[in-house]
């Protein structure tokens, strides 16, 4: 009863709120996010980066014509485009945090040995080159004749970049091996740098003559008693003497007596 009475001395506050309410049952939600703040085509953020509607609405175009292609059913895919798109989002932000840098040059380079074109006959000559130019040719043609086929094609190409820089980045993390950006510009400056050296060589033994320049023994002793490790050598040789000396014995000296006494008494 309070608040009736509340209402009744305050009409203005009914008609607020019914106003409220109609503008709610009338207005686009939408439109309403947007006076209150909330950007509709924002849909998310990975790490400060923002997930448009745009970028939803190509994965999910993407995922259809791959569906359709297949000829699997289309259940599912707005989960599926938002799980890829977290996962791009984290994968490109770990291929900068590397050093890489998503270029044309770049691209153009890895486009054969991405999933879609790898396994294409067409996109390859006899000898097993990718046909690139003829690609970019018929890219070229398609923007001047069909822009909804060259949008496609815009959409299919932001796919394939985050796969190829997924492939980058699984590489590096395999094999443990990551050059980073400023290592990487020491070894361009190392490969790329050049310079001039004059130099003059000079003959030891006409140096000699023109220096007279005499080392003892005993400066060779001082050197080696300052740098020992540089002479330290190790055993190569094991030796082993035995001594026979050839001094007779007591038996030989007895039998030596023996036959002199022998001789001698023959004799006379």
């Amino acid at each position: 009863m309070a608040i009736l009475g509340q209402i009744r001395s305050r009409p203005w506050l009914l008609m607020g709120v019914i106003a409220l309410a109609l503008l709610a049952f009338l207005v686009n939600p939408d439109s309403i996010e947007k006076v209150f703040g909330k950007n509709p085509d924002v849909l998310g953020k990975v790490n400060g980066e923002k997930i448009t509607r745009e970028e939803f609405d190509d994965q999910l175009f993407v995922l259809q014509q791959q569906a359709d292609q297949q000829g699997q059913p289309k259940n599912g895919l707005e989960e599926q485009a938002w799980q890829l798109l977290v996962q791009s989002k984290l994968i490109k932000q770990q291929f900068e945090k590397l050093g890489f840098e998503m270029t044309e040059d770049y691209f153009w380079n890895q486009l054969p040995y991405d999933q879609m074109f790898a396994q294409q006959k067409q996109f390859f000559d006899e000898k097993g080159n990718f046909k690139t130019q003829e690609l970019k040719k018929q890219i070229e043609d398609m923007k001047a004749t069909s822009p909804e086929g060259y949008n496609q094609w815009l959409k299919t190409r932001k796919s394939v970049e985050y796969r190829l820089m997924a492939r980058q980045v699984f590489a590096n993390v395999s094999t443990g091996i990551t050059t980073g950006k400023k290592e990487a510009e020491e070894l361009m400056k190392e490969r790329d740098q050049l310079a001039d050296i004059d130099f003059v060589k000079i003959d030891y033994t006409t140096y000699l003559q023109k220096n007279n320049i005499k080392v003892t023994t005993e400066d060779l002793a001082n050197y080696i008693n300052k740098h020992p490790t540089m002479f330290k050598a190790e055993p190569s040789r094991n030796l082993g003497i035995v001594y026979f000396p050839s001094a007779p014995s007591a038996g030989d000296d007895a039998a030596t007596q023996k036959e002199i006494t022998k001789l001698f008494s023959a004799g006379n």
